[in-house]
Formats: structure tokens, sequence, C-alpha cells
């Protein structure tokens, strides 16, 4: 799924989310409103922006020019920032639910749910100091690949040099017998 469909999928899922929560005015639809229907309008204006941004860089790669791609990529650059204050509130807002949750075993899920992460992120590092020594094992075997193709390309010279200077020795040889033939007749 590309990026747009996920974005699109996680705007439903926020949305399908909300209207299965407990209403009540101190249930979990109560807490969980507010973050949510952030978390989708913040998901909405990102996905109206990499759609806007796909359709410019279509037409930047069609025609070659396009008007309005500079004020998009500043737009996506300045999202961050722009909706900085409503991420921490949803953030706070999901903290305070599940800080406030009283479903039986939320406590153990959430442990169990919090080293899965923390082996996940373990595993991730794992992952890229492997990446880095098959990329020093990659670079280490192209300088050697170079090397070798370097003294291939210099021993293939020398052998065709050699073949060179056998048959100008050749040349001059047989010359010099011709001569000598000439000289004894």
């Amino acid at each position: 799924a590309t990026s747009s469909e996920q974005l699109a999928n996680t705007g439903k899922s926020l949305e399908d989310s909300l209207a299965r929560l407990p209403r009540g005015p101190h249930g979990v639809a109560a807490l969980l409103q507010d973050p949510i229907r952030s978390l989708g309008g913040i998901n909405a204006e990102l996905l109206r922006t990499l759609r806007g941004l796909r359709d410019e860089l279509g037409q930047l790669f069609t025609s070659g020019s396009s008007d309005t791609i500079r004020p998009l990529l500043r737009e996506m650059a300045s999202l961050p920032a722009t909706r900085a204050p409503d991420l921490r509130a949803a953030a706070a807002g999901a903290n305070a639910w599940k800080r406030g949750c009283g479903a039986p075993g939320a406590a153990a899920r959430y442990r169990h749910f919090e080293a899965l992460h923390a082996e996940h992120v373990s595993l991730d590092a794992a992952i890229r100091n492997v990446s880095e020594e098959i990329f020093g094992l990659r670079h280490a075997r192209a300088d050697a690949d170079g090397t070798l193709a370097g003294l291939e390309e210099r021993a293939s010279r020398q052998r065709g040099k050699r073949g060179g200077e056998e048959y100008e020795s050749a040349r001059y040889l047989g010359s010099s017998l011709f001569r000598w033939d000439l000289l004894r007749t």
C-alpha cells in the first residue's frame, strides 16, 4: 500500500475506533474523543499535502515545470512545527486515558507491549549494526575488486607487450638470418 493509502486507512481506523468507544461523561470516548479527532485532522492534512505533492511531482516530471511545488514543500516542512501542539495534546490525552484505564489486565498487557517494543528497538539496533558491518565488507570487497581489476589489466598489458616484443625479436632475427644467407651466397 502506498503511504497515502496507509494514511487514509489510518484516518478511517481512528474514526471507527471513536465510534466503538463506550459513551458517557467519564467514559473512554470522553477521554479519547479530542485526541482521536485531532490525530484525524492531522492525518487528513498530511494526506492532502502528500497528494498535492504527488500531483505536482507528476506535473514536474511530465512538463518540466511546476509553480506550486516549492510552496507545497515549505508546507510539508512546516507541518511538524505547526501541528506540534495538537500532537502533544493528543499524546497527553492518550496518556491520561492509559493511566486511568481500568480494563482488567491492562497494566500487564501494557508491560508486555513495552517489553515487545524494547525488543523491537534492540532488534532494530542489531540490524543496523549488522548492516554497518555489511556495508564495510562491501566497501572492502569493492576496493579489492578494483585492485584485482587493476592488476589483471596490468598483467594483460604486459602479456600483450611481451607478444609484441617477441614478434619484433623474431622479425629482427629473421631479417638477420636472411642477410646472413645473402652474405653466404
